[in-house]
Order: C-alpha cells, then sequence, then structure tokens
C-alpha cells in the first residue's frame, strides 16, 4: 500500500547534493518515489542506483506510514510538540539507524568514486582504440599507394629510383630508432599533406627529410 509521507533525513540530501546537477535530480526522485509507493526507477544510472540501494534498508525498516506527530493537533497545550507511542517507536528505530552502519556516507562516497573511476577508464579506453584504428587505416592507406606504384604505373629514368612514401608506422619505427625529437604524426601529415613534395620538387629520401627536422628546430613541428 503506498504511503502519502516518509521521513526525509538529512543523510539524504547530503549524499545527493555530492553528485553532479544532472544526476541529482533523478537520484533524488528515485528516493522519494521508493519510500512513497515502493518504486523503483526501470533504467536508473549506476550513481542513483547505487545511492537507492543503500537508502532502501532505511525506508523499508520504519514503521509503514509512520506519523511525524499528531495529524489533527501535533502540538500540545505548552506549544511543544505532543509525543506519541507511534512517535517513541520511530525515534528509536531513527536512533538505531544512526548507530549502524546501513547509511554510510563514506560508503556511498567509495562507491560514486568508483563508477566514476570506470567510466573514466572506459573513455580512455575508447579514445585509445580509436587512435590506433585511425592509425591502422593510415597505414592501410600508404600500403595500397606503394602497391600501385609498384605495379609499373610509375616507372623512373634509367638509374633512378621511384620514390615510395612511408606509412605512418614506419616514421614512428625510424623516429623511435634514432632516439629522435621528431614528431612523427606531424612530420608525416606534413608532408602526407603536400603530397610528399619538398617545394615544388618530389621527395628523394623521406629518413633525410627526418634529419633535417632534427637540426631544424628539435621537434619538427614546423616542418623544413
Amino acid at each position: 500500500m503506498a504511503d502519502d509521507r516518509f521521513t526525509f533525513f538529512r543523510s539524504y540530501i547530503t549524499a545527493v547534493e555530492r553528485l553532479p546537477a544532472r544526476q541529482q535530480l533523478e537520484t533524488l526522485k528515485a528516493i522519494i518515489y521508493y519510500a512513497l509507493d515502493g518504486a523503483e526507477p526501470e533504467s536508473p544510472t549506476p550513481t542513483a542506483a547505487a545511492i537507492l540501494d543503500v537508502v532502501k534498508p532505511i525506508v523499508d525498516g520504519r514503521p509503514k506510514g509512520a506519523p511525524a506527530g499528531n495529524v489533527n493537533n501535533p502540538y500540545g497545550r505548552n506549544g511543544k510538540p505532543r509525543e506519541t507511542p507511534d512517535e517513541d517507536e520511530e525515534k528509536k528505530q531513527i536512533n538505531q539507524i544512526k548507530q549502524s552502519d546501513l547509511f554510510d556516507l563514506n560508503q556511498i562516497k567509495q562507491t560514486v568514486k568508483q563508477i566514476n573511476q570506470e567510466q573514466e577508464t572506459e573513455t580512455e579506453t575508447e579514445v585509445e582504440t580509436e587512435v590506433e584504428t585511425e592509425t591502422e587505416n593510415m597505414n592501410q592507406k600508404q600500403k595500397q599507394k606503394r602497391k600501385r606504384g609498384a605495379g609499373g604505373t610509375a616507372k623512373a629514368a634509367p638509374g633512378r629510383t621511384v620514390f615510395v612514401p612511408p606509412t605512418l608506422q614506419e616514421v614512428m619505427d625510424y623516429c623511435h630508432e634514432r632516439d629522435s625529437a621528431v614528431d612523427p604524426v606531424a612530420f608525416w601529415s606534413f608532408y602526407e599533406s603536400k603530397g610528399w613534395l619538398v617545394g615544388k620538387s618530389p621527395m628523394k629520401n623521406w629518413k633525410m627529410a627526418v634529419v633535417t627536422w632534427e637540426r631544424g628546430d628539435g621537434r619538427g613541428g614546423g616542418g623544413p
């Protein structure tokens, strides 16, 4: 049977206020609807679900529909709140809850922290996967270009060799081998965007270009 009121502890709002603003309303509604109707949200965020799991034993342990005082006349003749047997029993239960570890604020903080760390780890993994995929795609494109060049579409004059642009992975390996300060991604992207031209002439030796970048500014940030 649904209730029309319940005891809202200060610890509830203290825990909710520690959450990001966009999660506070959802978590607060989850607590209220569970306390009044016993209803749980269908697809709560991990944070809201974690806090609700800690709050539920407190809500389930209170007297159903426990009043905060006499509904018709909550105050006595001396102006102080009227004490009732039900109210005394509720106070005992509240004291027991406060003395127990059912609602451990540190537990909630630790749970929220763990969830946030897991989300950050998932985000970092997704970014790393995207970078690896993009690098692999660029390498595949370069390999295809090299295959087309080796197929005889461009023949060099006798005594000369045809320049084959390196893949990004080859540039990264070469810079690592030299312990170079040149940024391989910046180097490769710079010449890839220019069609591997030096000025208006086709590049002859990309490894020597790396050395030139090293002698330029030590970082390869601006290119030759």
